[in-house]
């Protein structure tokens, strides 16, 4: 006779479960909308340049710190985020805005420029670009806001070419980098 833990049955409802995401995502612990708790960052220099150009610049804009669950890599885990969000709501000559999310994973010190969304609500970036444009670098929001969004089609057309050719050749350059020999090997 057989013993059980040798049976393909014995193994069959052993088999490890495959990791789902759950149906919502954990709430944030801070929103934007809450008052800045205590121990929470000061407002990066970044933020605090870009709210200054785009106040400089003539847009109304609001500002907020965010903390709270963002999907890792891993399917099922989640690593802690703090971000500072700078909006401004549309623009009254142009009706142009924009959104930029300048963040970090709790525990390291490596801020950087998450998003950058410029949208004008009812109307398309241009032809085959959707209504919210999301390509644009700090830079270019830097140069888009001092002319109110008023920069047209080919602008967008030419930064978004710019970001996702440099995408194409930092993705060619993963594909032919050599791999290093490990030690001991020839």
């Amino acid at each position: 006779m057989v013993p059980e833990y040798l049976t393909r049955e014995y193994y069959r409802d052993r088999r490890p479960v495959t990791p789902a995401w759950p149906e919502r995502d954990p709430p944030p612990e801070v929103t934007t909308r809450d008052l800045q708790p205590e121990g929470a960052p000061k407002y990066p220099s970044a933020v605090v340049k870009l709210q200054r150009a785009a106040e400089e610049a003539g847009w109304a804009v609001a500002s907020g710190y965010s903390r709270g669950p963002e999907r890792a890599v891993r399917v099922g885990e989640y690593k802690l985020v703090e971000t500072f969000g700078v909006y401004v709501p549309a623009h009254p000559a142009t009706g142009w805005r924009f959104g930029a999310v300048y963040g970090r994973t709790v525990g390291t010190t490596g801020w950087k420029w998450r998003s950058i969304a410029i949208r004008r609500p009812g109307h398309l970036i241009g032809p085959g670009m959707g209504v919210v444009f999301v390509h644009a670098t700090i830079t270019d929001l830097y140069e888009w806001m001092k002319v109110y969004g008023d920069v047209g089609t080919p602008w967008f057309k030419a930064v978004q070419a710019r970001v996702l050719e440099q995408a194409e050749r930092a993705r060619a350059a993963a594909r032919n980098r050599t791999a290093k020999p490990k030690e001991g090997q020839s």
